[in-house]
């Protein structure tokens, strides 16, 4: 047997496991000191999310956006966030006086329709979407993303090499604050807690973060997690006899 601990933060059921199997697999190198042993493995995080061979220009005709603005990319996860499109639409209200923007958005189900017609009393360019699955396109598109902190979310990150706002679901025993703390290590992510989530503090986040230089990003990109994670454990299940 085998288990496979996506989060920094060990969940309660990997911890009860912990005891009982043959190997561990971790995403972070952090995750190393919640478990004792040599059966952990460092492996990272699979997502089969890979590099778009298509040019960010392209992507951006095909979807009907300019390439002279500036493009976010909101998402709080497969079923959205409230708090996230409430909080971002409000900061878009100033955020027009300062540049010009357009804006991919995952909204969710319940949130689509407050969403979009937010935008259009905005005068906001904007894609919204209840759920979206060209999530690659979407990364290589976008100068800043802002979004939660799960673990596939942290990796698909650190893949593509982007500015980021991370808002960490509250709740869950605080697995997602520690994931964004791996990625806040670089200095081209922030982190605001639920709580302290407003309009005002997003806005100067988001000023900071866009001016930071491009070439920096990629300078201090880490190896946050390893290459190819999928292949590292698929050979460990399959050495496990």
């Amino acid at each position: 047997t085998m288990i496979h601990e996506q989060n920094v933060k060990p969940g309660r059921a990997n911890k009860w496991l912990s005891p009982f199997v043959r190997r561990i697999a971790v995403s972070f190198e952090s995750s190393l000191a919640y478990f004792k042993g040599k059966k952990v493995y460092y492996t990272g995080c699979p997502t089969h999310l890979r590099m778009s061979d298509k040019k960010k220009e392209d992507i951006l005709l095909a979807w009907k956006l300019s390439c002279d603005k500036v493009t976010f990319f909101v998402f709080g996860g497969s079923q959205g966030a409230h708090s996230i499109n409430q909080v971002f639409l409000q900061a878009s209200e100033e955020l027009k006086k300062l540049m010009d923007f357009q804006v991919i958005h995952l909204s969710g189900e319940q949130d689509h329709a407050m969403v979009s017609s937010q935008y259009r009393r905005l005068d906001i360019k904007a894609l919204v979407y209840p759920f979206f699955d060209q999530m690659a396109e979407a990364y290589t598109v976008s100068d800043l993303v802002i979004s939660r902190a799960g673990a596939l979310t942290i990796t698909e990150l650190a893949l593509f090499q982007k500015r980021a706002i991370l808002i960490p679901y509250p709740f869950a025993g605080a697995h997602q604050y520690e994931n964004a703390k791996e990625l806040q290590k670089n200095g081209y992510t922030m982190t605001i807690q639920e709580q302290a989530l407003n309009s005002s503090v997003l806005l100067k986040s988001i000023q900071h973060l866009l001016s930071l230089p491009s070439e920096a990003i990629v300078k201090k990109q880490p190896e946050l997690m390893p290459t190819d994670a999928s292949k590292h454990l698929a050979a460990l299940a399959l050495n496990l006899a």
